[in-house]
């Protein structure tokens, strides 16, 4: 008899919010893809590996993410080759006829804690074995009673289940958020359903 391992993928992010497998080239980009799929303000985040307009290529390789206010490129400064004055215009201009705006990210900000731990904890679970009838238990608590703090989930469950593993696998799965950038997780962590 044997046993099928999963092997994990550090190059790739899978996620609802993504349409298909998010390239994450590098350690940097991989975070900022975990915090992409995370962020409770992102509804759908695809990748561009590379932008033509007017018969010119340019290289991207950048997360777009859909938020309130549009669609941006996340452009990871120092991740990629330098581009010159007139590849960044290209570059903006076919953006720009997709209704896409560029923005840059700096590696500090990548970096930032708490929100950099706090995505890599959530993501570390994001394979965690959430039994049916937990799930159901979070979810209507969060339902019946409003944001709630993980303590106050492991109260209303009351159950022998990880509660906090099942909270960041179902943030994984986009049925519910935190605010990554408020402190580090623990039990007083606000808990909402996705909006």
């Amino acid at each position: 008899m044997f046993t099928i391992r999963r092997h994990p993928r550090p190059n790739v992010v899978v996620s609802p919010k993504a349409k298909g497998a998010l390239p994450a080239h590098g350690p940097l980009a991989r975070d900022l893809a975990i915090q992409a799929v995370l962020d409770p303000s992102v509804h759908a985040v695809e990748y561009r590996h590379r932008v033509v307009h007017g018969g010119q290529v340019v290289d991207a390789r950048s997360l777009v993410v859909d938020k309130p206010g549009g669609r941006f490129l996340l452009d990871l400064t120092g991740e990629h080759r330098s581009r010159g004055a007139l590849e960044t215009r290209i570059l903006e201009a076919g953006l720009e006829r997709d209704g896409i705006r560029r923005i840059e990210v700096a590696a500090d900000t990548v970096r930032r804690e708490p929100r950099r731990g706090n995505a890599r904890a959530v993501w570390a679970r994001r394979d965690f074995p959430v039994p049916h009838r937990i799930r159901s238990r979070l979810l209507d608590a969060l339902t019946e009673h409003g944001p709630l703090t993980i303590a106050e989930l492991e109260n209303e469950v009351a159950s022998s289940v990880d509660v906090e593993a099942s909270v960041y696998r179902l943030i994984c799965d986009n049925l519910i958020e935190i605010d990554l950038d408020a402190a580090p997780l623990g039990a007083a962590t606000m808990v909402r359903i996705r909006r």
